[in-house]
């Protein structure tokens, strides 16, 4: 395939200067963008994610050393940018005429990836070794949770589970993710050494889980009784909620080994916008 298209920006990043679950928040906008949502980050401080411009497209982008540049894959109408290892591979998913597929970018040229028989595949995160995660679908809405490894797929889903996502995987070969139940509530899991334990965050009606680290730290959100959405993180269960100060709602997607987090928080016209929390 074809080079993505670059376009390089200065970095556009608004120090909030507050500290919030003792952390320090950083709201981050890719520069003229309508929307921006921050979905993944590296132990190289390398941030991904989407951008919507002016014109209502979306784009994946990177933002690496202080520069953005806009991820576009040839022939695809849009793109976001989901996940992110340590040499700089990017994971994410593009639409074409053929549907929604997931991608690989080594930053030079693009990979297109594809369950055998899916209809609709998103890639969402890649550890150091290569190896990917994500989920695709075969007809209809269902989700398998599927993992790439050495050129073969593997669907994986926890025990009697219909309806699964993968949504991180670290070094050590964890997996973090969430399935649907019958009463059409999330639930979050950990896949470690072979074993599917829950991520459930206490009191929450459903729970997400999304990114995670090599010590084993957890992000994602969950769902109080009353209907409203809020992040957290967990490691050796024990739970913390995480909200950008002044944010409306907060998504948080990924933890690196630092415990840096990313995600997204929307302001009070609704408007989204990436952001980075620092330990």
């Amino acid at each position: 395939m074809a080079a993505v298209r670059k376009v390089i920006l200065s970095l556009a990043i608004l120090f909030v200067g507050v500290v919030a679950q003792a952390g320090t928040y950083a709201a981050i906008d890719y520069p003229g963008a309508i929307a921006t949502y921050v979905y993944g980050m590296n132990n190289r401080g390398e941030i991904v994610g989407q951008y919507t411009d002016t014109g209502g497209q979306s784009h994946g982008f990177l933002l690496s050393n202080q520069i953005f540049t806009s991820i576009d894959v040839p022939g695809g109408t849009l793109a976001a940018a989901l996940g992110i290892n340590d040499s700089g591979l990017v994971v994410g998913y593009f639409s074409s005429s053929a549907g929604i597929q997931g991608f690989l970018w080594d930053q030079q040229s693009f990979t297109t990836l594809m369950p055998p028989g899916a209809t609709f595949a998103m890639a969402n995160g890649i550890n150091n070794s290569g190896e990917i995660v994500g989920f695709y679908r075969v007809s209809g809405l269902t989700r398998h949770g599927f993992r790439f490894s050495n050129g073969q797929y593997k669907t994986l889903a926890p025990p009697h589970v219909q309806d699964a996502v993968l949504a991180g995987i670290n070094d050590n070969g964890d997996v973090a993710g969430f399935y649907t139940d019958i009463f059409g509530l999330n639930r979050g899991f950990r896949l470690h050494n072979g074993r599917f334990d829950h991520i459930n965050y206490p009191g929450a009606l459903d729970t997400a889980a999304w990114g995670m680290n090599d010590h084993g730290a957890i992000v994602g959100q969950f769902r109080t009784q009353d209907g409203n959405t809020n992040s957290f993180a967990v490691r050796k269960d024990r739970y913390i909620s995480v909200a950008f100060p002044g944010g409306m709602n907060t998504i948080l997607l990924d933890i690196n080994d630092s415990g840096f987090m990313v995600g997204y928080y929307y302001d009070s016209y609704s408007i989204p916008h990436g952001f980075l929390r620092t330990p």
